[in-house]
């Protein structure tokens, strides 16, 4: 993590992926890690664009996976609310309602799919808009 700040570049498009199924043991290094990584984005890339996924979700039971991702939810809105420029840049997920994407990994069902493909949807749309809106010098 010491020379992450250096791969950081201030316009881009950056996915931050978090492991759901450390949220759902309750493992503290998952808030940890990405509290540090919202905190970089946010010093070292002022202008970028964030989205963010959870990866793992087919990890938990689904009876738990509500309480998990509002866990997260509510986790992110506390961060965000402190960096409002960041969660100005943030594209969050609205066909869910949920700050950020979970992502099934095994994709074998057709939930599992439509996680995929709206999280490659999200980032598709704004590389284009981030693509359509740099002018050439």
């Amino acid at each position: 993590y010491n020379m992450a700040h250096v791969f950081i570049t201030p316009l881009g498009l950056y996915c931050l992926v978090l492991d759901l199924s450390k949220w759902y043991s309750q493992d503290a290094s998952a808030s940890e890690s990405l509290d540090f990584w919202l905190s970089a984005v946010f010093v070292h890339a002022p202008d970028a664009k964030l989205v963010i996924a959870g990866s793992h979700a087919d990890a938990i039971p689904d009876s738990e996976r509500a309480a998990v991702y509002d866990r997260v939810d509510e986790h992110l809105q506390e961060r965000l609310d402190r960096m409002p420029s960041l969660f100005a840049r943030l594209s969050g997920n609205a066909q869910e309602q949920r700050l950020f994407f979970p992502v099934d990994n095994r994709r074998c069902t057709p939930e599992g799919q439509q996680s995929v493909d709206n999280l490659r949807a999200t980032l598709n749309r704004l590389a284009v808009e981030i693509a359509d809106s740099r002018q050439l010098i």
